[in-house]
């Protein structure tokens, strides 16, 4: 149906690896403590990231043990009523970035984070909300922005919103 193949390139949360037969794998576990010595950091990376804006376009940030208690949030998408069973993928991604805690141990834990809503419960989002993610973030101040999301589209729209950000010396990851 011609209706339904619009949608097929819509961007959107990677899936997970899968085993064969379709079983999520038993030995995939959450990054957690283990980023910093997986990328090699062995010095103390407290300070790391201090004085810059990272906005996190993606399912949304909630509160975490560990992230920062304090971070701004701008929702493109509402989050649901009951946080809860928000998709936990923005909230990943945000503790990598600047998780301060052992459990969530973040690369730049002294960045000033940026939560952007932009894709909802499954993990889907659009090229508009994409483009409209990256505009409130520059208002915002962001000056690195991070959309770990994959899809095959990339219209005018957004095209246009990422070329505007780089004119303005925003890192776009």
């Amino acid at each position: 149906d011609e209706n339904i193949s619009i949608f097929k390139d819509l961007p959107r949360i990677p899936t997970p690896p899968r085993a064969v037969g379709g079983a999520t794998e038993k030995v995939a576990t959450a990054i957690g403590s283990k980023l910093l010595a997986w990328l090699g950091v062995t010095v103390d990376n407290s300070r790391w990231g201090a004085g810059v804006k990272v906005a996190v376009l993606d399912t949304g940030v909630v509160p975490h043990q560990g992230l920062p208690a304090r971070f701004d949030s701008i929702e493109i998408v509402p989050f649901p009523e009951d946080l809860a069973i928000t998709h936990p993928h923005g909230t990943a991604v945000a503790s990598m970035i600047a998780g301060t805690q052992r459990i969530a141990q973040g690369i730049a834990p002294s960045v000033s984070l940026i939560s952007v809503r932009i894709a909802d419960e499954s993990g889907m989002s659009d090229d508009y909300f994409l483009a409209a993610g990256l505009l409130a973030a520059m208002d915002a101040g962001a000056e690195v922005i991070n959309i770990s999301m994959g899809g095959g589209g990339g219209g005018t729209l957004l095209s246009d919103a990422v070329a505007l950000l780089q004119e303005r010396g925003i890192l776009i990851v």
